[in-house]
């Protein structure tokens, strides 16, 4: 095959080639990208690309590479993007990366590396995305560019892991590895930048708390698959500026505490799903996220939704509720209230469990006021309640004026008596010393003469 000598671009993707060399290519030195994953690839000759003086893109993955010598990239100086990914690598030369001293990606994924030697990229000053994923490591330490952004490590055999003075490192993936409680603040140095954190099936029992404290300007975090029974409260209070978090498929996880999410005023999106012994949510778990828009419950034990939480679905953008064994009882009222308040009535993926009677009907239309007594919000019961509450207190205030009243009306009485007892108490002492005072003369008693006869006056 004749290419003209200023091709710029080669792609030969999904060919059968088994092997390049210095002959495939001297005569194109204006090569600035060449593809050529998906073939057979099983070897490249030493110094393949030493005329691709202006290449900054070679694409390798895909093959059957099993060996890559120092000098196979030799002349390689303005390279920046390499991708060796998904093929059957198993060591690396440690000087291997000296050749391209201005890379900027590196994908090593998906091959059989089982160790890294420690300065293999301590030549690299302008590295900033690294995928070391898929592969057979057991330890890592990493101490390596400045510059490093984003890096990927899930889905090795890691049990020991130091990553040290990576100040502009955003995004980390260090999900399905068995580090267990082996990730913990001291292995993990200097990473205050990191805005993507994926600690999903490490095999954790508690959320590693010495590691989130530390990565306060998180915005995404994964913990799925872990051995978690329980979040307590404050396990995420230093994470402020966090906007989406999934606590997915946790097979262990039978409580998340109220009190575990406070401080996530600015989370937009949580993903609590595949949790199946979790068979209920507190009361109040989402009232202190204010910004909540997206909310995925699928999959869970829920049996039903408290009415705190039926009503903050309300303001939701994006909700998911399939999969969980409701039961179709007065329990249940709030949240089919709710998601026909979000104008929900035609038939979902929400079926009843329970009872037997309601297996399988559709939670939107079975008639639960047949079985349950108007459900009233508070503002509603309040209102119906205002009237007797005045009525009670107007009562209540006539009754005490009347008391009043009584009391001086008695107090006024008692008094009077008290006076008049006074009063005779004082001239009874007199009424005695007037009869002795003024005795009635004895001849008073004598007779009187009435027409010329005496009459005793006692005959008067």
């Amino acid at each position: 095959m004749t290419l003209h000598p200023a091709i710029q671009r080669l792609i030969l993707q999904y060919n059968p080639l088994e092997e390049v060399g210095s002959a495939s290519f001297q005569f194109h030195p204006e090569l600035t990208l060449v593809d050529l994953s998906r073939n057979s690839l099983a070897r490249i000759q030493d110094k393949t690309f030493e005329a691709q003086k202006r290449l900054t893109v070679l694409r390798l993955a895909g093959n059957q590479l099993t060996r890559i010598d120092n000098l196979t990239f030799y002349g390689l100086e303005g390279l920046r993007v390499l991708d060796l990914s998904s093929n059957l690598l198993t060591s690396l030369p440690v000087n291997l990366l000296e050749a391209m001293p201005n890379l900027e990606e590196l994908n090593l994924a998906n091959n059989r590396l089982q160790n890294i030697e420690p300065g293999l990229f301590s030549g690299l000053c302008c590295l900033r995305k690294l995928s070391l994923a898929g592969n057979q490591l057991t330890s890592l330490h990493l101490n390596t560019s400045s510059l490093l952004e984003e890096l990927d490590l899930s889905n090795n055999s890691l049990i020991s892991l130091q990553l040290e003075h990576l100040p502009h490192l955003t995004s980390l993936d260090l999900s399905s590895n068995p580090l267990g409680s082996n990730i913990n603040s001291t292995s993990l140095v200097q990473l205050s930048a990191i805005s993507f954190l994926n600690l999903s099936n490490l095999g954790l029992q508690a959320a590693p708390s010495g590691l989130l404290n530390q990565v306060k300007n998180l915005r995404r975090l994964f913990l799925n698959g872990n051995n978690f029974t329980a979040l307590a409260a404050g396990t995420f209070s230093e994470l402020g500026q966090l906007q989406h978090l999934e606590l997915a498929d946790n097979h262990q996880l039978e409580l998340v505490t109220s009190g575990a999410v406070l401080g996530l005023a600015q989370l937009t999106s949580l993903r609590l799903a595949g949790n199946q012994r979790l068979s209920r949510l507190e009361p109040g778990l989402l009232e202190p996220l204010t910004s909540l828009r997206h909310l995925d419950l699928e999959q869970n034990g829920l049996t039903s939704i408290d009415v705190e939480i039926a009503s903050a679905v309300q303001r939701l953008g994006f909700l998911r509720l399939a999969g969980n064994p409701w039961v179709c009882n007065c329990d249940l009222r709030p949240l089919q209230t709710a998601l026909m308040g979000r104008g929900i009535t035609a038939p979902s993926l929400l079926v009843c469990d329970q009872p037997l009677s309601l297996q399988g009907r559709d939670v939107i239309t079975v008639n639960l006021t047949t079985l349950c007594p108007p459900l009233e919000s508070s503002s509603t019961t309040a209102a119906n309640y205002t009237p007797l509450i005045a009525a009670c207190v107007t009562v209540l205030f006539l009754l005490c004026v009347a008391g009043a009243i009584v009391s001086v009306v008695l107090y006024r009485r008692r008094s009077a008596v008290s006076n008049r007892r006074q009063w005779l108490t004082q001239h009874r002492p007199a009424a005695g010393r007037l009869s002795k005072d003024y005795q009635i003369p004895a001849d008073l008693f004598h007779s009187v003469p009435i027409g010329g006869r005496d009459i005793p006056v006692t005959e008067l």
